[in-house]
């Protein structure tokens, strides 16, 4: 049991979910109030703290969930008190900055917090829990001028002699569990979401990333993937770094999609044959037929290479 005083913390917070749950949000929201007053000025001490951040965000995440983001507002401050005036760009407690614009109507307000954030953050920005990912999609998907672009990892020069030949276990799994949710991603062609997961399995592996050769495969994927959302460029410049990683310049798949963004930014025509021919040497037609770039063929074809 803790203590401050006569008020038992744990017992407000407990008898003030039980409220909530149960439907009686007034009688809930009075708990909550008398556990913030009783643990605000004892905020220095863990436990205290601990109530207030859980209290604090659990009720923002109650009521913009369920559509009432003028009861949110009080609790999404509170918990911004509670973090520290040094945490507004810490995406633990922004998120709800953005989901309150979000909830309020202000989309326009919500993209441009989202996006400042995710410059600094990138897909570190959404950590994929059931409350953020509808944020997630909605920020992936909305822009005045398009999607948002991410900015993909390079592929750092330097040394490679002090890295193992092997991944430690730990990080390989991490790495797997990603892998996973993406090719599941992928085959639903949800590639919006394959986007963020690449990049985040790029960011843990050690640089540099010419060293793996998961590295070239999380690039190749991450590549088509932008291709497929209409980032040519991300595509462009994720393609070249897969080329730098182990046995880049001998996956088909790599330079079709390399050839495929170049030819669709117009202008770039001679570069576009060149990778699309070496997609074509290596695989024939069938890595075009696979991916489904059959416009490609014909590109190869009109100017008589194949």
């Amino acid at each position: 049991m803790i203590d401050f005083g006569d008020v038992d913390l744990k017992a407000l917070d407990d008898d003030a979910r039980t409220a909530i749950v149960d439907g009686d949000i007034d009688r809930g929201l009075e708990l909550f109030e008398r556990l913030w007053q009783a643990a605000w000025p004892r905020r220095g001490e863990e436990d205290a703290r601990f109530y207030l951040e859980v209290g604090c965000r659990d009720l923002a995440e109650y009521f913009l969930t369920n559509g009432q983001p003028a009861r949110a507002r009080v609790w999404v401050e509170r918990y911004h008190q509670v973090l520290g005036t040094d945490r507004p760009m810490d995406p633990t407690s922004a998120i709800y900055d953005i989901a309150l614009s979000y909830e309020s109507g202000d989309l326009e307000g919500a993209y441009q917090r989202a996006k400042e954030l995710y410059d600094i953050h990138g897909a570190a920005l959404f950590h994929g829990d059931e409350f953020e990912e509808k944020y997630e999609k909605w920020f992936r998907n909305y822009s005045p001028s398009g999607p948002a672009h991410p900015r993909i990892p390079v592929v750092n020069s330097g040394s490679d002699t002090a890295l193992p030949d092997e991944l430690p276990d730990d990080l390989y799994q991490r790495i797997t569990a990603l892998w996973d949710r993406m090719e599941a991603l992928a085959d639903q062609e949800v590639y919006v979401d394959v986007i963020p997961l690449a990049i985040e399995a790029l960011n843990l592996l050690p640089q540099p990333l010419s060293h793996w050769e998961v590295a070239t495969q999380l690039y190749g994927l991450l590549a088509e993937a932008c291709y497929r959302e209409g980032q040519l460029e991300e595509a462009e410049r994720a393609s070249r770094e897969a080329l730098t990683c182990p046995g880049g310049t001998d996956n088909p798949m790599i330079w079709c999609v390399l050839g495929m963004a170049l030819k669709d930014q117009g202008g770039r025509k001679p570069q576009a044959l060149d990778a699309l021919m070496s997609a074509y040497m290596l695989d024939g037609t069938d890595v075009f037929e696979e991916l489904g770039f059959d416009t490609g063929l014909d590109a190869l074809k009109n100017d008589n290479l194949i």
